[in-house]
């Protein structure tokens, strides 16, 4: 597995999933993490995953010392994007505004916030989704509404 990314939380590695013969993300989070949210980012990925622009939730499990969350494997992030390649032309910013609007109009319409949107939480996708923004990282994520 090739380590992806690491964050307070835990670590994001590359995997195949050698059933389906497809690359995925798996995030892990010990369980001696001061604290846990991998549980509850399941969950709230779970509800989004049916929408444009978020990663696909395929399993979430846990073990003896760790928690694992498994969802799509993605490409860079709006973050990268902007130290490779400096400052974004105005219709970019434009284009990506638009998409991160959408994509938080899905949340709220499941009764969440997101409550990190930083770039580093913004990426792009892969192959056919490249021209695609997906909104990451559930942690922090709370339920707004109670229907």
């Amino acid at each position: 597995m090739e380590r992806l990314g690491k964050g307070a939380f835990g670590e994001v590695f590359k995997a195949i999933d050698i059933n389906n013969n497809r690359y995925v993300s798996i995030k892990v989070e010990t369980k001696t993490a001061r604290l846990s949210t991998l549980s509850s980012e399941a969950t709230v990925l779970k509800r989004l995953s049916k929408f444009p622009g978020f990663p696909k939730f395929y399993w979430y499990g846990e073990d003896k010392e760790s928690r694992y969350l498994v969802m799509s494997l993605l490409s860079k992030s709006l973050e990268d994007h902007i130290c490779e390649y400096g400052t974004l032309s105005l219709n970019s910013v434009v284009i990506i505004g638009d998409m991160v609007l959408a994509r938080l109009q899905s949340m709220h319409e499941e009764d969440f916030i997101h409550r990190d949107i930083k770039p580093a939480n913004i990426l792009t996708g892969l192959e056919r989704t490249v021209n695609s923004l997906y909104l990451v990282d559930f942690g922090l994520s709370k339920k707004y509404r109670d229907k």
